[in-house]
């Protein structure tokens, strides 16, 4: 669990880094992370658009904005970016897969949604796979 006094210390430290390194693609990620954790994903999803401009394969900044994108219920957005993974990216496509899966679920394109979650599960299983 992460404490609102941890989170405070983050922002102490990520706040005058991204000041002095605003083309960090370590501080715009991290402070990405942060506001995916605080629960605030509408800025989550700016920063990682942030690294993405710096590194346009960042694969953790595209699985952060997936995600991000599909609890803002951003669906077409979301089904976009885990696509990107799929096709170009060889690390996080078992994730890739699982969140085109629960927004295509969303969007009631079952069909769709089932052969994500198959890929997903053939690729890794773990509980959220599950």
């Amino acid at each position: 669990m992460v404490t609102s006094k941890a989170i405070a210390a983050a922002r102490a430290v990520l706040g005058p880094a991204y000041a002095r390194f605003p083309t960090s693609a370590v501080v715009t990620m991290s402070l990405g992370r942060l506001e995916q954790i605080v629960g605030n994903c509408r800025a989550a999803v700016g920063r990682y658009d942030e690294t993405l401009a710096l590194h346009p394969d960042h694969d953790d900044a595209l699985l952060g904005k997936t995600t991000c994108q599909s609890f803002l219920k951003q669906h077409d957005e979301a089904i976009a970016t885990a696509t990107t993974i799929i096709d170009d990216h060889d690390q996080n496509q078992g994730d890739a897969f699982y969140w085109r899966a629960w927004n295509r679920h969303e969007l009631h394109d079952l069909p769709a949604a089932r052969a994500d979650s198959d890929r997903a599960k053939s690729l890794e299983f773990n509980s959220k796979v599950a």
